[in-house]
């Protein structure tokens, strides 16, 4: 059994821990942790101050980093069910205070970054950064400061969403847009209303939950 399977399935935190920054030799700042039963298999991972994976099977495998800010979160309480898998060679950035709920799916044959206070909401939304048809096989995908992405929401090779959107249920981002503050939504995806209003209610401090 590899060293990510036994750390992954001791059920006991502060061991956990220990073998995560000890064996495997992630980065771990104070108050950081990775929940039982979640496996993460990487090159490189930073946990900062606070940040958390939790919820059971989140399913790590084959990224080259994984970098979450201080008070990032992956996971919820009791559920994970994250896929992130990639090829030993991209990063999955999380700036500060950007969350993932349950339920997602990202492909990192390239890098994935998500903004500062960004809310990956709901369930089921997927992130692609490889493409097979367009001669440019591998592109970025990043998603600005203080968003908010719906459930089912996919993203294609090269999205970029700007800070300050939301993106509606269901939406299939396909490029990049420029227009900050908007509501993007649509198969594919278009700015619905610029100047949408939208602000990430939420606040560091009411980040710093037991969960």
């Amino acid at each position: 059994m590899s060293a990510v399977a036994i750390a992954g399935a001791t059920p006991i935190g502060f061991l956990r821990k220990f073998l995560y920054k000890y064996v495997l030799g992630y980065r771990m700042e104070k108050g950081a942790s990775i929940g039982f039963l979640t496996f993460l298999d990487a090159k490189n991972v930073y946990l900062g101050e606070k940040a958390y994976l939790k919820g059971v099977f989140n399913m790590i495998f084959d990224v080259g980093e994984l970098k979450m800010d201080p008070r990032s979160k992956i996971g919820c309480p009791f559920i994970g069910l994250n896929f992130i898998s990639g090829n030993w060679k991209s990063t999955l950035h999380l700036k500060r205070g950007a969350r993932v709920t349950w339920g997602h799916y990202f492909d990192l044959s390239d890098d994935v970054t998500i903004g500062s206070m960004t809310i990956i909401g709901g369930k089921s939304c997927e992130f692609f950064t490889h493409d097979m048809y367009n001669g440019k096989r591998f592109s970025p995908i990043e998603i600005g400061d203080a968003c908010y992405v719906g459930s089912s929401s996919k993203f294609c090779p090269g999205a970029r969403v700007p800070n300050r959107c939301v993106v509606s249920m269901g939406s299939v981002v396909t490029e990049r847009f420029d227009t900050e503050d908007a509501l993007l939504g649509g198969v594919p995806a278009r700015v619905v209303k610029d100047n949408f209003g939208y602000t990430a209610k939420i606040t560091y401090d009411t980040l710093n939950l037991p969960y």
